[in-house]
């Protein structure tokens, strides 16, 4: 069954055709499509605001440990390297 509008008295009528069944179910389903979407974007958009600050916890808490070991073993000095150079020149 699905509601029609009476264009005369505005008043809704009852189709009892399989088309009007039909589109009462196409509607529902549609209906019930829309609010699925919206809730999953909603999610979605929670996962990444919470994705959005762990990733950056985890670059700060990179960056810590980068700035340790630079302290506890730093760089070498370069070592001396020898050539041999033309003569001539």
């Amino acid at each position: 069954m699905t509601h029609h509008a009476d264009v005369d008295s505005g008043h809704l009528k009852v189709v009892n055709s399989c088309l009007g069944q039909s589109l009462h179910r196409l509607q529902n389903n549609m209906t019930q499509v829309r609010q699925s979407q919206s809730r999953d974007e909603g999610e979605f958009l929670s996962w990444l605001k919470q994705w959005s600050k762990r990733s950056d916890q985890i670059a700060m808490r990179l960056e810590l440990i980068d700035m340790q070991l630079d302290r506890m073993f730093p760089a070498p000095e370069p070592a001396l390297q020898l050539r041999v150079i033309d003569a001539d020149r």
